[in-house]
């Protein structure tokens, strides 16, 4: 049997670390068994707009919800309780899974927030925390132990150096106003919107987070080489007390020109990009709104999520496009570009957008005109 191999990054002479939460949940689905005596039933389970990362079965026939972080995460019991409650909605796998015994969530990860154990001492729900970390030296090892019962595991690590990623951005903590703009918005998944922060931020080294007087934060070189900004707007929804979030990307918009790249303005995404529930289809018939005063200019007169990415496709894969069927082509550019495919259940499309914005940013930073 072919020996599989995880990509890693070196921290410290005998300290790693999973290049990414793509190889760590490749690692725990293909030794779920060994470590946690769980079946693997399926990974990135599709519910209501979110993914679950790994739903397994105990061998009593319980289920277990399995959320995966390479990093710390201060709202990750929110997320996990929306999937509990949605699963229970659902009920997937009704043959193998017996829903009348209780249901166990499990968070895998190197390290907890305080607040995360604030959260979990109120919950009703099973919870439980599971710490690991990579060690080793001529051999890798996963040490993986309940924070609460102390039952430890092991397994070892097949692995290989990430290229490239010797020099670890460390993503500075989230400032005081950022998370006071976010606990005043409605409708917003914070989880998303962190991920995406910290996305920008490891991307590369520099890139900065910046906030302006107006209370905007705005990520790139400077103010005057950005690729993305997040602003708290004060003005109220109708009917509520609650406040709005922009999300802004610089993306192409030259799309005739021969450059596809040679001109780039601040897009806002719809605010459905960053809600709780939402369907990626759905999010690609939304407008895309271009800078400008009161959001009413747009990129085009016509152009929704869907229309923009049918013209950036085909003027880089330079050939015919689908418009009614768009993921055979956004698959074959992420195998070009190496991205994530967010077709495949890996990514919600507002992330691809951000892949483009980012890997527009460095190519104008690299190749200046």
């Amino acid at each position: 049997m072919q020996e599989i191999y995880y990509r890693v990054n070196r921290i410290k002479s005998d300290k790693f670390e999973f290049a990414d939460e793509s190889a760590l949940e490749d690692f725990i689905w293909n030794n779920i068994k060994r470590l946690f005596r769980l079946t693997p039933i399926r990974r990135q389970h599709h519910v209501s707009g979110n993914y679950c990362d790994i739903l397994a079965v105990s061998e009593t026939g319980s289920i277990a919800i399995i959320e995966l972080k390479n990093s710390e995460d201060r709202y990750v019991v929110q997320q996990i309780t929306r999937y509990y409650n949605e699963l229970l909605v659902q009920k997937p796998y009704s043959d193998k899974i017996d829903y009348q015994q209780p249901i166990d969530l499990i968070v895998i990860s190197p390290n907890f927030h305080k607040d995360n154990f604030t959260d979990k001492q109120y919950s009703k729900l099973n919870l439980s925390f599971i710490e690991f970390k990579l060690s080793g030296e001529l051999e890798l090892y996963f040490d993986a132990q309940d924070v609460d019962s102390g039952v430890s595991c092991r397994a070892e690590v097949p692995f290989l150096i990430s290229q490239g990623k010797e020099n670890i951005i460390e993503v500075p903590s989230i400032p005081r106003s950022f998370n006071t703009g976010l606990s005043r918005c409605e409708y917003i998944d914070s989880y998303l919107l962190l991920a995406a922060r910290e996305k920008i931020i490891k991307f590369d080294n520099r890139i900065k987070e910046i906030q302006l007087s107006s209370g905007d934060f705005l990520y790139g070189k400077g103010k005057t080489k950005p690729c993305a900004q997040i602003r708290f707007r004060k003005k109220k929804i109708v009917e509520t007390s609650r406040d709005m979030l922009d999300f802004g990307l610089w993306l192409p918009i030259a799309l005739y020109s021969f450059d596809v790249r040679s001109r780039v303005t601040r897009v806002m995404l719809p605010g459905i990009c960053l809600n709780q529930n939402y369907d990626n289809h759905d999010y690609l018939s939304y407008r895309l709104h271009q800078q400008g005063v009161g959001r009413t200019r747009k990129v085009s007169n016509s152009w929704s999520g869907q229309e923009y990415l049918w013209h950036f496709l085909k003027k880089e894969l330079k050939e015919e496009v689908n418009f009614r069927n768009l993921e055979p082509y956004i698959d074959k550019y992420c195998s070009l570009k190496q991205y994530s495919n967010p077709t495949k259940g890996r990514l919600e499309y507002m992330e691809f957008f951000l892949e483009i914005a980012l890997d527009t940013w460095k190519y104008k930073l690299d190749y200046p005109k």
